[in-house]
């Protein structure tokens, strides 16, 4: 949808209208995680080159590095390109997500750590991403044996927690019952998945709807991965293993799920 909004609205844009540098650089995500990655880098170049400030265009470049593997062109590319402002706070800190990823690329699980102390972690906000961005990460790290400790995972479990009533995306979800599963908390992790059973039942629209589908599933599949039943835990995650796309996110959002699930066979 992304997509094709974006290459609707190019064609219809004068060459020379206002913003169109940005909207180039939404189209260059769209492509990225639409399988032309390579369309994507090209798009995601040329909007940089007209509009320095366009992180969306930096963000789409840097997802195909990461999928193509080519973690130090990445962290380069970010050093050049992923600069804050007023009003991009939560996509800045996702920047420094991004980069932490390419130093796991590396084998640099440390450089990773202080980027998640120093930047991802840093002053968050109200945004969904800012926990996303944390848990996720935090877990990549333990899994390559980096430890993160259990004070960094109860202030995320602390976060999950506060926000257990909220349910407004099955993506948010997933990443609380990261952080609660990592830290143990398995009443708290309990009180998650009835909520998003509820949520399922009782609300029909889009993201109730993804909950009963595949959301609850595999945020069932998560925690009982991080509780410690593996066998369950794999069951439950490869059997929606072809659905994990309507959760939302990026492709490499989502390998999170294809990570604890191969971590659980």
């Amino acid at each position: 949808g992304m997509r094709l909004a974006s290459e609707l609205v190019l064609d219809a844009m004068p060459a020379e209208a206002p913003g169109r540098a940005y909207l180039r650089g939404c189209l260059a995500f769209t492509l990225g995680e639409t399988g032309e990655p390579w369309r994507a880098e090209c798009e995601g170049r040329l909007a940089v080159a007209q509009a320095p400030d366009d992180l969306w265009g930096a963000h789409a470049v840097a997802h195909v590095m990461e999928r193509e593997g080519r973690a130090r062109d990445g962290i380069a590319w970010l050093e050049r390109t992923a600069r804050g402002g007023p009003g991009v706070a939560a996509f800045s800190r996702h920047m420094f997500w991004h980069r932490a990823l390419f130093h796991l690329h590396l084998g640099d699980g440390e450089a990773a750590l202080r980027l998640y102390d120093a930047e991802v972690w840093r002053d968050p906000g109200s945004d969904f991403r800012d926990l996303a961005n944390a848990a996720s990460l935090l877990w990549r790290l333990e899994s390559q044996g980096v430890p993160a400790g259990a004070a960094r995972w109860d202030e995320l479990a602390d976060e999950a927690e506060r926000r257990l009533g909220e349910h407004c995306l099955a993506f948010a979800d997933l990443h609380h019952a990261v952080a609660l599963g990592a830290a143990g908390r398995r009443s708290a992790a309990a009180r998650l998945l009835r909520g998003m059973r509820l949520r399922a039942i009782e609300d029909g629209d889009t993201q109730g709807q993804v909950m009963g589908r595949v959301g609850l599933a595999v945020a069932r599949g998560v925690v009982t991965a991080l509780l410690g039943d593996p066998g369950e835990a794999a069951a439950l995650l490869r059997a929606h293993r072809s659905q994990v796309q309507a959760l939302g996110g990026s492709n490499a959002q989502r390998d999170l799920v294809e990570r604890v699930t191969i971590d659980a066979m």
